[in-house]
């Protein structure tokens, strides 16, 4: 069995794009045409493929479907970019290379939290809040999220260059391995979204 250590230099020689997902290979064309579109935005910007393919009944929400992403990239913002992430692990993790490990879920996620938090600080960006989740006081249903986590980066293009580095790439696999379910949502920043409560009479 591979230790937390050891299994964290794996991982070499993925390319990954925006937000995780794997690099569309050049010269392959947009996501569902046979052939590239100038005027189609998945034939100007690099995007998932392959684990978009799949619907999303058939796997656990870890990646953006077509229609996301491009509403991302459509109403980027201006300025500082602030990710909220709501994290769900599995039991065990499950490296897709069929590699053995003893890690849980949550354990394999942290060799991905832990590097990922430095590239993002190369970037200029960090983490604003993290937290382990305790108690649901409010809202029903079986999904329980066991961690969550505000993330800024300076701008969506620095966090664009941050997905497509290659320290990205080398550490992805372990959140692959680790993440059950996710929901990671762009807020506006939140200077200009306090100016707003302040404007709100009465």
């Amino acid at each position: 069995m591979e230790s937390a250590a050891s299994i964290g230099q794996r991982g070499r020689g993925a390319s990954w794009d925006l937000i995780g997902c794997p690099r569309r290979r050049r010269g392959s064309p947009p996501f569902g045409q046979s052939t590239p579109s100038a005027a189609d935005p998945w034939a100007r910007i690099p995007v998932v493929r392959a684990r978009l393919s799949k619907k999303e009944t058939e796997m656990p929400a870890r990646q953006p479907r077509p229609e996301q992403l491009e509403e991302f990239i459509e109403k980027k913002p201006e300025g500082s970019l602030y990710m909220l992430n709501l994290l769900k692990f599995r039991d065990r993790a499950i490296y897709e290379d069929g590699r053995e490990t003893d890690l849980t879920g949550e354990e394999a996620y942290m060799i991905y939290g832990a590097a990922v938090q430095k590239i993002i600080e190369g970037f200029g960006g960090g983490l604003v809040f993290g937290a382990k989740t305790n108690t649901q006081l409010i809202g029903d249903g079986d999904l329980r999220w066991d961690w969550v986590g505000l993330m800024r980066y300076p701008s969506f293009e620095s966090f664009s260059k941050m997905t497509r580095s290659a320290d990205y790439a080398e550490i992805h696999v372990h959140r692959d391995a680790g993440l059950d379910h996710q929901i990671l949502v762009n807020c506006l920043d939140v200077e200009e979204t306090m100016s707003a409560f302040g404007k709100v009479d009465g």
